[in-house]
């Protein structure tokens, strides 16, 4: 898996996915992806998931809309960053062999996250501004995965810290998705 920052405010992760046992990997990006990604990290990376398709994709021409929010586990406590959660709005375009997923963060603060029990500090929006993901599929059993973030200015932790804590997390979260994926019969 590579990762590249492109400025100090952003960066990508890029890797391939090849899997021989199946005809059209591309079935694996739908939305259901995101139900996927809490299902294989939900053991120590995301502790809820709560996603809403609100429009879903039917015929191939279509745009398909979903509300996104993950509560992720009090990864650096020690280290005396809160606790994070991610709330937002993805966008799906599917073309021809191109899969785009658009992100847009919401800044509201999810219900789930409002009905936590009180703590010393409540869970923070991850320093995230805009998330995009595409899917390219050059065949039937090959998936070439790019996903672009910003990062937030805002905050109290440097760039770099941020930079590197968002990197570590997502690529952590992208790298089981792509042995899961890799490894289905």
């Amino acid at each position: 898996m590579q990762v590249t920052n492109s400025d100090n405010n952003s960066f990508e992760l890029r890797f391939p996915i090849y899997n021989g046992n199946h005809k059209d990997i591309s079935k694996f990006f739908g939305f259901d992806v995101i139900n996927l990604l809490y299902t294989i990290n939900n053991s120590d990376i995301i502790a809820q998931n709560h996603t809403l398709v609100t429009t879903p994709i039917v015929n191939r021409d279509e745009v398909g809309e979903a509300n996104v929010q993950f509560l992720f586990y009090h990864l650096f406590k020690d280290c005396g960053i809160p606790q994070y959660y991610l709330n937002m709005k993805m966008i799906l375009t599917i073309q021809d062999n191109i899969m785009r997923y658009t992100s847009e963060v919401i800044p509201d603060t999810p219900d789930f996250v409002e009905n936590l029990p009180t703590r010393t500090r409540q869970p923070k929006p991850i320093p995230i501004s805009k998330m995009d993901i595409q899917v390219e599929i050059p065949g039937p059993s090959m998936a070439s995965i790019i996903i672009s973030f910003s990062i937030d200015n805002k905050g109290v932790v440097s760039t770099s810290q941020r930079t590197r804590m968002i990197t570590m997390i997502f690529k952590q979260m992208f790298s089981r998705l792509k042995e899961f994926i890799e490894s289905v019969p």
